[in-house]
């Protein structure tokens, strides 16, 4: 059969803990409480990066490079199924300030998914100091705040 792969790439995140319970471990359940859990410092962020192959042949040599922004630390990463025996996941720069996970020599087969999971904890002191900085995961759009020119994630908007 004759074709080439075809890739398609989605990144989902949520707010996994608020307190960062569990963060280390892919196998843990995230707490009932709080039901909006806040991105507040501590908190743990997980990030689901799906690798789709809607072509009629495997995608061979697959690389991926997520880089993590600076307030995250990485927890916890790990590849799902799907992906090619010889698939490396490698974690340059973490943890610090020039975290990336990167995949590579990544074989997705025709048809088929391949997952990678992120878990990190939020360390920004400087949103510590005004817990009027909370922001659930839902229901709030349009908020804006500006945090201390010491703050890496300086004037953001949540959209």
């Amino acid at each position: 059969m004759q074709g080439i792969a075809v890739l398609a790439a989605s990144k989902s995140v949520l707010i996994f803990s608020e307190d960062g319970a569990g963060c280390d471990d892919l196998n843990a359940s995230p707490p009932e409480e709080p039901a909006l859990p806040a991105a507040i410092p501590g908190a743990c962020i997980q990030y689901m990066i799906s690798l789709e192959n809607t072509g009629p042949i495997a995608a061979q040599n697959v690389t991926l490079v997520d880089e993590l922004p600076p307030p995250l630390i990485l927890q916890a990463g790990e590849l799902g199924e799907n992906r090619g025996e010889d698939t490396a996941l490698t974690t340059p720069g973490c943890p610090g300030s020039d975290c990336k996970l990167r995949i590579e020599d990544g074989v997705i087969g025709a048809g088929e998914s391949a997952i990678l999971v992120i878990r990190a904890t939020i360390d920004c002191p400087c949103l510590a100091i005004a817990p009027i900085f909370r922001i659930p995961v839902a229901g709030i759009s349009g908020l804006s705040w500006t945090l201390p020119e010491s703050c890496p994630i300086r004037n953001r908007r949540v959209v």
